[in-house]
């Protein structure tokens, strides 16, 4: 009897300590996961790699104009350093919409299709659209539209983007539209050849121009349609009624075209001209 009662007795310690332990276990599981800080959950921000919207410094450090203006913002408002989340262009909106990220900053231009899905919050800068070509211009293309003329020829952009959009809006489609997860793919398409030139914004073709063998489209024709923008404004996109647009547009509207904020975007190719565009913005 009393080696029965000693076992029960292990056996409902042993069964309580486990339970302990599992739950000290999921309790700090999720901290790993989300992480706090005093002033809340650790955000998770998902960026994609397009310099100079977003990119990796030599370090491995996220970088780029949107990642060190939503550090600036944040610091205002009190929070810290975001948890980094690289995700493919074309998938931004699904992780937010998912859950699975809580902002967005990696250049993402303010779109109707967009803002009926998450909520924008006021642009940081302002770009115009740009074309990337082989050096010498080989197919003579100087709008997006040129590269109808020539039957074989592939138009790069990035999936999902405003780009896609208005080639697709010009008529560009199926074997002449090459739709690429992120920047550096759709730049590696055009240096090997297998796109014939690359639609993208201008600061980021920029960069990309100064790579051996690549070149802008010089002069290059904006041929946008009617009912489509001309000029791109990038912005912070978040889950649709979340409170922290509302601290990030309060914040920006601090730090915008402050001289801390025009010497970090000339760090990125970005000039005052472009934040004033973006200031005068209206949805």
């Amino acid at each position: 009897m009393q080696f029965k009662t000693t076992h029960w007795a292990l056996l409902i310690i042993g069964t309580t300590l486990l339970a302990v332990v599992l739950l000290w276990h999921d309790e700090a599981s999720r901290h790993a996961r989300v992480g706090e800080t005093s002033h809340g959950p650790v955000l998770r921000v998902g960026y994609a790699i397009e310099a100079p919207y977003a990119e990796l410094d030599d370090g491995g450090r996220v970088t780029g104009e949107s990642p060190e203006t939503l550090r600036a913002l944040l610091r205002l408002a009190g929070r810290g350093e975001p948890q980094w989340v690289h995700v493919p262009f074309g998938d931004l909106i699904h992780e937010l919409e998912m859950g699975h990220i809580d902002i967005a900053a990696a250049g993402l231009f303010i779109t109707p299709e967009r803002a009926r899905r998450v909520d924008f919050t006021r642009p940081t800068v302002s770009a115009r659209m740009g074309l990337l070509v082989r050096h010498g211009n080989p197919l003579d293309l100087h709008a997006l539209e040129d590269v109808r003329r020539h039957p074989q020829a592939r138009l790069a952009v990035l999936a999902g983007s405003v780009e896609e959009t208005v080639a697709r809006a010009l008529g560009l489609s199926g074997p002449q539209l090459l739709s690429t997860p992120d920047a550096l793919t759709a730049v590696a398409a055009v240096r090997d050849g297998q796109a014939a030139g690359l639609a993208l914004s201008a600061p980021s073709l920029r960069l990309m121009a100064g790579q051996p063998g690549l070149a802008m489209a010089e002069p290059f024709r904006d041929t946008t349609p009617p009912g489509l923008s001309n000029i791109g404004y990038p912005a912070f996109a978040l889950r649709r009624g979340d409170a922290m647009r509302a601290t990030l547009d309060e914040a920006l509207a601090r730090f915008q075209g402050s001289p801390e904020h025009l010497a970090l975007i000339a760090r990125h190719g970005f000039t005052a001209a472009e934040v004033d565009a973006a200031r005068r913005f209206t949805p």
